[in-house]
């Protein structure tokens, strides 16, 4: 983070913009752990292209520096009596980043894009409580027109729902409900997301990428709200490491970094007191074992390996962040779901006897010491993976299964998730709305983010009564049911609840710490 003169290489992937001035710039640079695939909303894959991709583009609704959802692009909403019907009305004046009107017609395309089964968009089920697009998605319903979504008029967008949601403007807030330029995607199909073509319509508009290293964006003076954004542009630097990110941190480089060496806390409080930041998030870490795959489709072996982790180690000793140990899918502090989370049957045993157990149970299934199960677990290459994945891999050396961990940056750990190209794998949630519904989604048959490819119709069916249940007491009695069902069957290995680690410069104002780890640059400005 710094002040300094807009001039930039040729040698690069340069943008065609105006430059009026060679002014000093009120530059603010992130640290970002990986480089997004794409900048296209619909076509992400992970969460980590959300901070690069959340300044370009803005929904109907967009978070507050608290993360918490307001109006953005729409002025005002309704809803009506029964919650089945939302009525947006659009912001005057509304322009994409090249100046071109937006209007209802790009939510509504946008959306239509989404939810085509062509697009193959890995977050479409976001906006499955839209009439028909569950349906639509899967190719049931092939007429977008029957999707419960119009543009009466270029300031009206309706949508409309299958069952009444009160999370639903929790799901607009996705980048899966951003528009997207129609006139740009028609001229330039699917090379539109290039950043030579890419047109957007958030505070920032992309001026630069440097692939591997950083993407710069510059103030979009096309922006609704263009007069309120204190900063120039923002810098994202792509670095995994965590130790080089702190360096180039202390030496100035960054005004924020979302990584940090856990072991660095205790100095950090001390040399630099409310820079480091370790804040609960509604995610989990956790491990996903292909169920395609034998023998991983033995509940009892899943199991087993399940109880050899010392979960209140990982936290505490190994990563110390102080995350807390994680038995089940919900994180605590998701309203209506219950203030204790779930715990299996052997959570009450010392570990000592929960790793007899398990060592039990692996020689039920043919395996022990003298012929131990051997497989591939695939992980992320960034530090805190490596370090669970050493301990995961010592405790089940223990009980007879010997896991070698292969460690790839996180896009290519992703697509090979999404593949089911794995035995064993790692990976996360953050929860896109405050629901217990949508982390147990990701254990649905069919779900595009059931990794291990659990399948129990029991399970399917409780979460379809949870989704029609109007009385909160009785949907949530449907959700633990559901949520203890696949657990009881180790349907995943939950490891520990999320934490986000962030560092914040004192010359950076505007960033608020918060369960979504969501910081809108348009929020943050520099101090004097």
């Amino acid at each position: 983070m710094r002040n300094r003169i807009a001039s930039w290489l040729s040698a690069f992937i340069l943008i065609p913009m105006l430059l009026t001035d060679a002014a000093l710039a009120a530059t603010i640079d992130i640290q970002t752990s990986a480089e997004p695939a794409t900048l296209d909303p619909q076509k992400l894959t992970g969460d980590w292209p959300d901070l690069i991709v959340g300044d370009l583009f803005e929904g109907l609704v967009t978070e507050d520096p608290s993360g918490n959802p307001v109006a953005g692009q729409a002025a005002s909403w309704k809803v009506s009596a029964d919650g089945l019907t939302y009525t947006f009305k659009l912001r005057d004046g509304l322009k994409w980043s090249d100046g071109e009107p937006l209007q209802a017609s790009d939510f509504l395309f946008g959306l239509r894009r989404l939810l085509d089964p062509k697009t193959k968009a890995e977050f479409a089920f976001i906006q499955f409580p839209v009439k028909n697009a569950e349906a639509f998605n899967n190719g049931i319903v092939t007429d977008p027109a029957a999707l419960g979504m119009a543009a009466p008029d270029a300031k009206t967008l309706e949508i409309k729902l299958e069952r009444p949601m009160p999370y639903f403007l929790q799901a607009l807030v996705q980048a899966s409900a951003y528009p997207v330029p129609q006139h740009i995607i028609e001229k330039f199909g699917d090379d539109w997301a290039k950043p030579e073509h890419l047109v957007g319509n958030g505070a920032f508009k992309l001026a630069e990428w440097k692939p591997g290293k950083t993407l710069r964006a510059v103030k979009n003076d096309n922006y609704r709200a263009a007069d309120e954004v204190e900063v120039d542009e923002v810098v994202y630097h792509i670095l995994a490491d965590e130790a080089a990110t702190l360096a180039a941190y202390e030496a100035g480089d960054f005004g924020i970094a979302t990584q940090f060496p856990a072991l660095e806390m205790k100095r950090l409080e001390t040399s630099r007191p409310g820079e480091a930041r370790i804040t609960p998030t509604l995610g989990i870490w956790y491990y996903v074992l292909n169920m395609k795959t034998p023998p991983f489709n033995d509940p009892q072996l899943r199991r087993a390996l399940s109880m050899a982790i010392d979960r209140e180690q990982l936290g505490a000793g190994v990563l110390e962040t102080g995350q807390a140990a994680a038995y089940g899918m919900v994180p605590p502090g998701v309203p209506g779901f219950g203030a204790t989370p779930y715990a299996p049957d052997w959570r009450v045993k010392s570990y000592e006897q929960r790793v007899a157990e398990a060592a039990a149970l692996m020689q039920s299934a043919g395996y022990g010491p003298d012929k131990p199960l051997k497989f591939q677990l695939r992980t992320s290459d960034l530090p805190p993976q490596i370090k669970v994945s050493e301990a995961v891999a010592a405790a089940w050396k223990g009980i007879g299964a010997e896991a070698e961990f292969v460690r790839a940056p996180i896009p290519e750990h992703q697509s090979a998730l999404n593949r089911h190209d794995f035995a064993g794998g790692s990976t996360r949630w953050i929860l896109d709305y405050s629901d217990a519904a949508d982390s147990l989604a990701l254990m649905k048959t069919g779900h595009p983010n059931n990794y291990p490819s659990y399948s129990n119709p029991a399970f399917d069916r409780l979460l379809e009564l949870a989704a029609t249940e109007q009385d909160a007491a009785e949907r949530a009695a449907l959700l633990r049911a559901a949520e203890r069902l696949a657990l009881d069957e180790t349907a995943v290995i939950p490891l520990t609840w999320a934490v986000s680690k962030n560092l914040v410069s004192p010359k950076v104002a505007g960033f608020e710490d918060n369960v979504r780890n969501v910081h809108r640059s348009r929020w943050l400005a520099l101090k004097e």
